[in-house]
């Protein structure tokens, strides 16, 4: 994997935030009408209350989830490098 092949962070968090933000999304409409869909602190939340706890969701799961990303992207280059060199056994 070289380089131009890695998703940078911004890039990867973007994608993150866009696919989190729409199940979110749908879960904050859900509480609008009442359901319990969004839970912060133990209790759910409804109507316009929603709207920051869903949206502090969406980025801690998404930083969170990028950052594996990240994680996972490295060690893949790491053994990549390792298996092209012959240094590791396969």
């Amino acid at each position: 994997m070289d380089l131009q092949d890695r998703i940078g962070f911004r890039r990867a968090f973007a994608a993150m935030v866009a696919g989190l933000g729409l199940l979110v999304a749908m879960m904050v409409i859900a509480a609008f009408g009442g359901a319990d869909t969004v839970n912060w602190n133990g209790r759910y939340l409804h109507g316009f209350a929603a709207l920051p706890a869903g949206l502090m969701i969406v980025l801690v799961a998404s930083l969170v989830m990028t950052g594996l990303q990240m994680i996972g992207q490295w060690v893949l280059s790491l053994a990549s490098r390792l298996m092209r060199e012959g240094r590791a056994d396969a």
